[in-house]
């Protein structure tokens, strides 16, 4: 029961920070300032957006792809398979730490 609770808080809180991120994205590019001297204080451009696709790409297949897979059990074809899994494991979990380090580049920016 405990595995099930944290697995749900974790697609809401997945599914929230997406939505925020949209939000605040949407928003941006459709505020103008109360008067014209005043700057916009925030704006989400595409080089901002390229972190969060990252790590939402990563993600993805991080979910997509079967423990059994990886681990070569139950049959699941020939070892290039195991080994194609386990590449695009790795390639998925290099996804979502380059959108890490680059959210932390954009934020620091």
């Amino acid at each position: 029961m405990t595995n099930s609770l944290a697995e749900l808080r974790a697609r809401v809180q997945f599914t929230l920070a997406n939505w925020t991120f949209l939000d605040a994205a949407i928003l941006s590019a459709h505020v103008q300032p109360t008067h014209e001297t005043e700057p916009v204080l925030v704006h989400v451009t595409f080089v901002d957006w390229i972190p969060g696709i990252c790590s939402l790409l990563g993600m993805l297949v991080v979910n997509l792809i079967d423990k059994d897979r990886v681990r070569g059990e139950e049959g699941f074809g020939d070892s290039r398979a195991v080994w194609r899994a386990r590449l695009f494991l790795f390639i998925s979990f290099a996804l979502m730490a380059g959108g890490l380090a680059g959210s932390v580049v954009s934020v620091s920016r």
